[in-house]
Formats: structure tokens, sequence, C-alpha cells
């Protein structure tokens, strides 16, 4: 839970910061995990139809924030 913590409080500092938005950390999130690459690197394992329901779940969330964005 620390890490989680540290994340959202440098997340957070972001965003106040006015440096990012919460869609630029969900899109970056997103290219982090592209291809399965990092979620292998971080010792998981990248199932086709599991990343495709990943992506999927972030993409709705991608669209969602650009609505609330005004984007």
């Amino acid at each position: 839970m620390e890490v989680i913590e540290f994340l959202e409080s440098q997340m957070k500092g972001l965003i106040e910061n006015n440096n990012v938005s919460p869609l630029d950390c969900l899109i970056a999130v997103h290219n982090l995990c592209a291809h399965g690459t990092m979620i292998e690197e971080a010792g998981g394992v990248a199932y086709e139809k599991e990343l495709s329901n990943l992506f999927e779940g972030m993409d709705k969330g991608i669209e969602a924030l650009k609505i609330m964005m005004g984007q």
C-alpha cells in the first residue's frame, strides 16, 4: 500500500500544480501497459484476453475523462 500512496501523492501533486490532468495520468498508464511489455517486466503475464479487457476498460475511462475534461 505504501507504493500506491506514494504514486497517488505524486500524481495528485502534478494535477494540483496544473502540470497534468487526470486524463493525462490515465493515458500514461495506458501507454505503460502497451502490448503487455511493462506488465511482463513487472513479473505479470500479459494474457491476450485479459490485456484486451484491460485496454477496453481504460479506453472507456479515457473517453469518459475526455468528456469530463471538456475535450
